[in-house]
């Protein structure tokens, strides 16, 4: 269960991970959470990634769940469900640096395509939460357009991924009401007869 502090804890955790990970490339990578439409090269950080949450979404499959017994007289509402859509994409002095950064994201996301357990960081930490990590083909024509509202960035090679289910608990509790006592009502059928 999460809290509305889900999106930064879960976007510490893809941090760390990628962090950890792209450090067999030989030099660091700067992992930031800005739009592509924001990131200025700098000499002292040739190597950055673009970790941008563009799109969210509720998960379908997950939304109609009944209530929650809290104790024997409260209930609480279902947590909504949503999946989160990332893009991912590099900035290097050369596009073969770039390259190398994407295939390393993509094997990282391969390897660990559920985050479980130790590679949960910040508030998902010891919650039992599991969050699947899909590459996301978004339509060419929709990938330009989300390019083309970056003003003043042309085109880059960029992968989207799919994080799903993820969870936000509501804080609205209702008071459960037993039943404490049955009323039955029986009444007489009225048969009429033909002679």
């Amino acid at each position: 269960m999460s809290d509305y502090r889900v999106f930064e804890d879960l976007g510490e955790t893809l941090k760390q991970l990628l962090t950890e990970n792209l450090l067999s490339l030989g030099s660091p990578v700067n992992i930031v959470f800005d739009s592509p439409a924001d990131i200025e090269m700098q000499n002292d950080s040739p190597h950055t990634l673009s970790l941008f949450l563009f799109k969210v979404e509720t998960n379908p499959h997950m939304n109609n769940r009944e209530m929650q017994n809290i104790n024997h007289k409260k209930l609480k509402y279902p947590p909504i469900t949503l999946d989160l859509f990332y893009l991912l994409t590099p900035f290097a002095n050369d596009r073969s640096q770039e390259h190398l950064i994407l295939g390393k994201v993509m094997q990282t996301f391969h390897d660990q395509a559920i985050l479980k357990g130790r590679f949960l960081k910040e508030g998902l930490e010891g919650t039992g939460s599991e969050f699947r990590l899909t590459l996301f083909s978004l339509p060419f024509e929709e990938m330009f357009q989300l390019w083309q509202s970056f003003t003043e960035k042309s085109f880059r090679l960029s992968i989207c991924y799919k994080v799903t289910p993820v969870e936000i608990d509501s804080t609205r509790e209702e008071e459960a009401r037993r039943v404490l006592e049955k009323q039955h009502e029986y009444g007489q059928k009225s048969v009429k007869q033909v002679t």
